[in-house]
Formats: C-alpha cells, sequence, structure tokens
C-alpha cells in the first residue's frame, strides 16, 4: 500500500513539472480560428478606411421612380416594337423572310412514268 502511494505521488509531481502536450487539432483549430478573427477585422477596417476616404460609397436606398403614365408606356411599347425586340408581347413585328434552301427531290425513271399517267384535275384530284 505504501508503495502505490509513493508512485501515485511521483506521478502527480511528474505531471506538475511536464504539463501534457496540447492536441494537433486544438492547435491547429486555434490557428484557424485566429486567423479568421485577424481577416475579418482587417476587412472591417479597409471598409471603415474606404468609406471615410471617399475610395468607396455604400448603396443607398433610393425612391422608386413614379409609375409610368399610359402615354409613356405606349410610347416606350412603339420604340421597341421599331427596334424589332422580340420581348414585347402581342407585337406584330415584321420579320425577314427565311430562306428556303433549293432541295430538289431526285426522281426516278419510273416516279416520271407514273406522275406523267395521272392527270390531275383543277380541284387537285387524281382521274
Amino acid at each position: 500500500m505504501s508503495q502505490e502511494k509513493v508512485n501515485l505521488h511521483k506521478q502527480e509531481k511528474y505531471e506538475r513539472k511536464h504539463p501534457p502536450k496540447k492536441s494537433k487539432l486544438h492547435v491547429v483549430r486555434k490557428y484557424a480560428l485566429t486567423t479568421v478573427v485577424c481577416v475579418a477585422l482587417l476587412f472591417l477596417l479597409g471598409a471603415y478606411i474606404a468609406v471615410h476616404t471617399g475610395m468607396w460609397k455604400p448603396e443607398v436606398e433610393t425612391t422608386s421612380q413614379a409609375p409610368w403614365s399610359d402615354a409613356q408606356k405606349e410610347s416606350l411599347r412603339n420604340a421597341l416594337i421599331q427596334n424589332n425586340d422580340t420581348n414585347v408581347k402581342g407585337a406584330k413585328t415584321t420579320q425577314a423572310p427565311s430562306i428556303k434552301a433549293n432541295t430538289k427531290t431526285k426522281s426516278t425513271k419510273a416516279s416520271k412514268k407514273a406522275n406523267s399517267k395521272t392527270p390531275v384535275t383543277a380541284s387537285g384530284n387524281a382521274k
């Protein structure tokens, strides 16, 4: 029993003289938190200096424009239509005619003969 007390006393004395090392995770967390706090403080300091020296002006909310009258809306709509804006709803814009490709189908002699044997009347029906 006395030997156990002596060993316990030696262990306590050793721990007082040699404190346990901190884990690497604890050290990494401390450096990361310190870095984040420093970057945030530098950002705030830079923003403060920029605003007070006139290098940057924060956006100020402005009042909205008065509602447009019907004449103003129609004038703007007509201007957009004249500029061929495709986003205008209900506008009948004149678009350039699409170019059709000249596609000729090759017909064989048999199909030419078949077409020539069946005359077509004015109503579009074959006799």
